[in-house]
């Protein structure tokens, strides 16, 4: 017989910690997620880190909190879409909700791991450890040496959407006092989710470090999930338009591009200019109607936005659509792809994710900014990855000055995470040294990490 998931048992409510459950008067048990969410240390950075156009470049900026949060409403309009075409009803009114705030609460979740500078600095840690930690020693013996092949792997291939999963994990730990307890449909829908911003990148990608191992499969093995999460698809989805269409539109606005430069990036990649183009004509000609423009190119800036906004509300119904009409196979877990998958829309999401990849994150200012942000990295992974392998234990003064700006918080996770072991080998101590390290700066806010880097070159020039 056929396996198949079941909504009844993938939206049930229960939750990790079943010592930690409280509940306000009046308030949904999925309205507390999302209000713990918000309140958390993790979510309150947000606005501090960049997404993908530094901040320190423009005075208005798309922050990661400004992502997250039109991931969560587009994530919940796809469920209330797919609600409507579900003519089969096989959903009650109590299961749309469920899944429409599982996806909410997810969406709000899914850049907390974003260490600062955004996905630059994600790309920069995952650089610079795949480069120099082969160059380090303990004791005599290089520190790749001292590590398992899955602890070298995680520090190598490190991602966002693994080390978000390390700080729900945290944010769940009864010892460390953290509030947070969410309910197995959200943290699973968490699992599988797949945030990356260029969908050309060669290395593997990882669901989780191996000190989550343990937590990833108490999550999975709890619902009957088959592969991941059907709700994961709505997420990834919305991720993909949010991230698509608003930084389009966000580098219209900057003066990074023109509208000449989408038609015709776009009339290159598709054959079918009808689908792609006939709507963005159709505001051209509306707005050239109207006597308040002064020159073309406010013209067609304009229509291109409106056309954009149009875009959005276009994939959305897509995604329903797709997760509705291949709600079995999702269901069997034998679907591969993403929900734009053989839809009339493909073509056009495809194009403007090669545009963006293309034309914006490698456009020549872009790539200035960043660099900024590559050095910032660079210098403080420099600076305390050394220091942090012989913590509680320096060498120098340096390295003990170094481990002091070190927060009380990643060293407190520190040692919970060894407290977990029976007896921790000196390879598992120096991973989760390393992984004090990732915690470290995943906390920071670019403006933090600036102004650390700056401090501890004083130092270092002072001590000269």
């Amino acid at each position: 017989m056929e396996r198949k998931m079941d909504w009844q048992q993938l939206l049930v409510e229960k939750r990790y910690n079943t010592s930690n459950i409280f509940y306000l008067r009046g308030e949904s048990a999925y309205n507390i997620d999302s209000m713990n969410i918000i309140k958390s240390e993790a979510f309150q950075k947000l606005p501090e880190k960049t997404h993908i156009f530094p901040l320190e470049s423009w005075e208005c900026c798309r922050t990661s909190m400004v992502h997250s949060l039109e991931v969560s409403y587009f994530s919940k309009m796809i469920v209330h879409k797919f609600a409507e075409r579900n003519m089969r009803k096989s959903l009650s009114l109590k299961e749309i909700a469920k899944m429409s705030n599982t996806v909410s609460a997810v969406g709000l979740m899914q850049e907390i791991g974003l260490p600062a500078f955004g996905y630059c600095g994600e790309a920069a840690m995952r650089a610079w450890f795949q480069a120099y930690l082969v160059g380090f020693t303990y004791n005599g013996r290089p520190v790749v040496d001292w590590l398992g092949e899955q602890q070298r792997r995680d520090l190598e291939h490190l991602n966002i959407q693994a080390q978000s999963l390390r700080i729900v994990r945290h944010l769940h730990d009864e010892k460390l006092r953290k509030k947070l307890n969410l309910t197995y449909p959200i943290l699973n829908t968490m699992l599988k989710l797949s945030l990356r911003p260029s969908k050309k990148r060669k290395q593997s990608h990882l669901d989780h470090y191996q000190s989550e191992q343990q937590f990833y499969r108490n999550v999975s093995d709890e619902m009957g999930v088959i592969n991941q999460h059907p709700l994961t698809l709505i997420v990834q989805a919305a991720s993909d338009i949010a991230r698509t269409t608003s930084t389009i539109k966000e580098a219209i606005g900057k003066g990074l591009i023109n509208t000449r430069e989408i038609v015709s990036y776009l009339q290159n990649k598709i054959d079918d200019s009808k689908l792609t183009y006939g709507q963005l004509y159709q505001y051209r000609e509306l707005l050239g109607q109207r006597t308040h423009f002064l020159y073309k190119e406010e013209q067609d800036e304009s229509a291109v936005l409106l056309w954009i906004e149009d875009l959005q509300l276009r994939f959305i119904n897509n995604a329903a659509s797709s997760f509705n009409k291949k709600h079995t196979t999702i269901m069997t877990g034998d679907y591969r792809h993403d929900l734009f998958y053989e839809t009339d829309v493909e073509p056009l999401m495809k194009g403007l994710e090669g545009f963006v990849e293309e034309q914006i994150i490698c456009h020549s200012q872009l790539q200035k900014s960043e660099q900024i942000g590559r050095e910032c990295i660079f210098d403080l992974l420099k600076r305390f990855v050394p220091a942090v392998i012989y913590f509680e234990e320096e060498r120098t003064e340096e390295e003990r000055v170094v481990n002091m700006h070190l927060s009380t918080q990643v060293k407190h996770l520190y040692h919970a995470d060894l407290d977990g072991y029976k007896k921790p080998s000196q390879g598992d101590k120096l991973y989760h040294r390393l992984l004090m390290v990732v915690d470290f700066l995943t906390e920071l806010t670019d403006e933090q990490a600036l102004r650390l880097s700056e401090k501890l070159m004083g130092f270092e020039v002072i001590n000269r």
